[in-house]
C-alpha cells in the first residue's frame, strides 16, 4: 500500500495474485488426481478453476466427447472498471461445446454435434461488493480489526465478448459458461481478500476503482 494515493492498482494486483494462486492449486490437483475424464464429486470443486466438464459420460468407453461441454482453462484475470463491476477474463486453452445445448445434460452428448475450439478468451461483466469481518484480537493490535472481502456475484454475470468470435457458437458458449460460473460460486471461488490493513496508524487505505479505471475493454456493452 502507498499512503496518500489511490491503492486501486495495488488492490487489483493483490486480488489477481490470490486468484492465480487458487488457479495453480487447481492445476496441481488435476495433475495429481485427474484422468482426462469428468472428476468425481469429491474433486469437482477442486478442479473448477483449471477444468470444467458439463454432461454425462456414456457407459463403457468414456471420453471427453461424451460431455456437452469441456474446457481446460489458463489463468483467469479480473479487471476492475468501477466500484461495483469487474471484467472476468477466462482463457480457454482447449475444449468443445455441443450445439444441442437446449437438450440439457442428462444424457451423453451426440459427438457429431460437438464443435472444438482453442485459445479463446471470453469476458464477463460481473458485479461485486465489498464486505468486512470485524473483530478484536490482541495478537493483531489494540483496536478493532476488519478483514475486508471482495465478493463476486457470478450468478449475475453476463457475457460481453468472445475472441476470436465463434461462428454460430456464442449462444451455446454463453449457456455453458454461465453454468460454469455457477460452479465457481458454489465452490467458493467468488470470495477474495482485499488489501490487509492491520497497522496502528488508524488511517484507512483508499481504494477507488472508478477513479483508476481506464478504457480496459473496447466493448459496446460497458
Amino acid at each position: 500500500m502507498c499512503l496518500g494515493e489511490n491503492n486501486a492498482p495495488q488492490c487489483s494486483h493483490y486480488l489477481n495474485a490470490q486468484l492465480n494462486a487458487l488457479y495453480e492449486n487447481s492445476v496441481g490437483c488435476v495433475q495429481r488426481h485427474g484422468n482426462g475424464l469428468q472428476p468425481d464429486q469429491g474433486h469437482r470443486y477442486s478442479f473448477a478453476l483449471a477444468e470444467y466438464y458439463h454432461g454425462k459420460h456414456r457407459r463403457g468407453q468414456a471420453s471427453k466427447a461424451d460431455m456437452m461441454f469441456y474446457a481446460a482453462f489458463d489463468k483467469p484475470r479480473l479487471d476492475f472498471i468501477c466500484n461495483h463491476d469487474a471484467i472476468l477474463r477466462l482463457t480457454i486453452k482447449e475444449g468443445h461445446y455441443n450445439t444441442e445445448f437446449t437438450k440439457g445434460a442428462i444424457n451423453p452428448a451426440n459427438a457429431d454435434k460437438n464443435k472444438t475450439f482453442s485459445n479463446v478468451e471470453v469476458a464477463f461483466r460481473v458485479p461485486f461488493s465489498v464486505t468486512g469481518i470485524r473483530g478484536q484480537d490482541l495478537k493483531l493490535g489494540d483496536g478493532d480489526n476488519v478483514i475486508n472481502l471482495l465478493v463476486l456475484e457470478f450468478t449475475k454475470a453476463h457475457l460481453v465478448s468472445v475472441a476470436p468470435e465463434l461462428e454460430a457458437g456464442r449462444s451455446a458458449l454463453s449457456y455453458y459458461l454461465l453454468e460454469y460460473l455457477q460452479l465457481l460460486q458454489n465452490s467458493g471461488n467468488h470470495v477474495l481478500f482485499s488489501l490487509p490493513d492491520f497497522d496502528d496508524d488508524r488511517r484507512r487505505v483508499t481504494i477507488d476503482f472508478s477513479a483508476n479505471s481506464q478504457a480496459l475493454l473496447d466493448i459496446d456493452e460497458i
